[in-house]
């Protein structure tokens, strides 16, 4: 955060820096302030990918799936080689029940950031939604080989281990409205849902 502030200082009209601060403000779930700074970014320069996809992870923060899937697919539009426009597609579609088309988006982004941890287990979460727990084991270790602490890959590794061994029933993975896990809070496992911020590494 304090990077993105400084950044900012260095180049106040930077799309970029105020993009990049509402990702990081997104990421620590406080809306308000990304939300502000999305519209900073918006206002000096509305072409820009990174402002669109710092919308759009705003918009999947606070439950707006579809306007977020508007303004990733508006991002992917204008950059359709950013990993992170197609991370936050695979997001918003899965989240609005769209596994399929999810996990083209977050194939897409695995191929154009193979280094994403975020798109591997994103794409994990769309497999397991899809009943293929093996693929989504592999694509969950993908991304915790590299990032061992991602939340989601960790989250996942456990629910496909369980399923495998036909501990857990399948088809429940989008439940709850987004926002924070019952792992998030020490209270439990985390329910298997996209976060708002799965696709931002």
């Amino acid at each position: 955060m304090h990077a993105c502030k400084a950044a900012i200082e260095l180049a106040p009209d930077s799309v970029d820096a105020h993009a990049g601060h509402a990702f990081a403000l997104a990421g620590a779930e406080q809306f308000g302030g990304a939300r502000a700074a999305c519209e900073r970014a918006a206002r000096l320069g509305s072409g820009s990918a990174p402002s669109h996809v710092a919308q759009g992870r705003v918009m999947a923060g606070t439950g707006r799936h579809s306007e977020a899937l508007a303004s990733f697919e508006r991002a992917a539009e204008i950059d359709p080689e950013s990993a992170s426009a197609h991370a936050g597609r695979g997001l918003a579609l899965a989240a609005l029940g769209r596994p399929g088309e999810a996990l083209s988006a977050y194939e897409t982004a695995s191929r154009l950031d193979p280094g994403s941890a975020s798109a591997h287990a994103g794409r994990g979460l769309v497999l397991e939604m899809l009943g293929r727990p093996g693929e989504a084991l592999s694509a969950y270790k993908k991304a915790a080989g590299i990032d061992e602490c991602h939340e989601l890959a960790r989250a996942g590794r456990i629910r496909t281990g369980r399923d495998r061994a036909g501990g857990l029933p399948g088809g429940s993975l989008l439940r709850g409205p987004p926002g924070r896990d019952a792992g998030a809070t020490g209270r439990g496992p985390p329910a298997a849902k996209p976060p708002a911020t799965a696709h931002a590494r």
